[in-house]
């Protein structure tokens, strides 16, 4: 997490949807954030190319979407990190759902 040092990464887990038995249903990883000072902060949330990051949603805390969040595509020596910013209020608390693809249909999708 890059940019405010008054932000903190509380939870990772993965979603209360997701069924763990099917391996064609969606993966989701939940992200809570909080900022623990009583400012504003802005943050950059990068998530590693081990990760392929479909889609990226604000929910509130029982996990439905509310808004979904730009992502963007950084380019390392090898694979691309995605990357979030995110705004913070004084003591808010943020939960971030990362829709994640396999690596092989994200490295099989089609070159335009």
């Amino acid at each position: 997490m890059l940019g405010a040092s008054n932000v903190f990464l509380e939870t990772i887990k993965r979603g209360d949807d997701d069924k763990c038995e099917s391996y064609d249903s969606e993966t989701t990883v939940i992200l809570r954030l909080y900022e623990a000072y009583g400012g504003h902060a802005r943050v950059a949330l990068k998530i590693g190319s081990q990760l392929s990051v479909q889609k990226a949603f604000v929910t509130n805390l029982l996990e439905d979407e509310l808004d979904e969040l730009n992502i963007l595509r950084a380019d390392d020596t090898e694979h691309t990190a995605a990357i979030l910013t995110l705004e913070f209020r004084g003591f808010e608390v943020k939960t971030v759902k990362l829709v994640i693809g396999s690596k092989e249909s994200a490295h099989s999708a089609p070159q335009e």
